[in-house]
């Protein structure tokens, strides 16, 4: 038996300790913890057993633009998750570089952030679009779109932290300091060990940024519609609806 076995079969035990009759739930949780001691398996490793991973095509090259990492980085945070970079040559792309990124986590938070994600980002890159347009011909025109593009995502960033700001407060009150810091440091070391087995992008180097155009970037992305909608369960998903 494999330790996914392993694990899988923990589970199912500890499954069966919440049954309603007392014999059956003691005897499946002196089962289970046999098993964790016997198999050397701890609670990282059942938490790191539930991770999900939702990844998103991000195209071609092999190094990914800092404003992009600022908007995923975010956006990852507020829905509990991490982000995991890789670019990687393709055969069907004949063997040029394919960028991905992908959103790590539990419960579907993980895909509900790469659907935020996604939808910011086609946002980002048509106001990108048009501004690299309106400066066409200029010098240096791509380096200031992308500065830019730093300036709509620092603002955007800024707007959406402050939508869920209200929500956070509430769910901190309502979780035990010390349940909740125990968890915390159970999760964050699963998603930890689970990206460090797999391989990261890279991200581009510093260009010189245009104070003028991001502050136009600023502007702009005062300018973009956040609605805040909150779907609660027992895990407390939440999703974000962006116009």
């Amino acid at each position: 038996m494999n330790k996914e076995s392993k694990i899988k079969k923990i589970k199912s035990l500890l499954a069966l300790g919440s049954s309603s009759n007392e014999n059956e739930s003691a005897n499946a949780i002196a089962k289970a913890k046999a098993m964790l001691r016997k198999y050397n398996i701890n609670q990282s490793d059942l938490t790191e057993s539930e991770i999900n991973e939702f990844a998103l095509n991000m195209g071609r090259g092999k190094k990914f633009p800092d404003y992009i990492l600022r908007l995923a980085h975010n956006i990852s945070k507020l829905f509990d998750c991490e982000i995991l970079l890789i670019s990687k040559k393709n055969s069907s792309t004949n063997f040029k570089y394919q960028k991905t990124i992908s959103f790590i986590g539990f419960d579907g938070k993980e895909e509900i952030a790469a659907y935020v994600f996604d939808n910011m980002n086609r946002k980002l890159n048509n106001a990108r679009a048009s501004y690299l347009k309106s400066i066409r011909g200029t010098k240096n025109s791509s380096s200031r779109a992308d500065s830019y593009a730093l300036g709509w995502v620092i603002t955007v960033n800024k707007r959406i932290e402050k939508a869920y700001e209200t929500e956070r407060t509430k769910q901190a009150q309502t979780e035990s300091p010390g349940e909740s810091k125990s968890t915390d440091l159970i999760v964050s070391n699963a998603l930890k060990n689970y990206i460090d087995n797999k391989a990261t992008g890279k991200t581009k180097g510093k260009r010189t940024k245009t104070t003028t155009d991001i502050h136009n970037g600023f502007r702009d992305g005062e300018g973009v519609a956040i609605n805040k909608g909150v779907n609660s369960n027992s895990n407390r998903k939440r999703q974000l609806f962006l116009n």
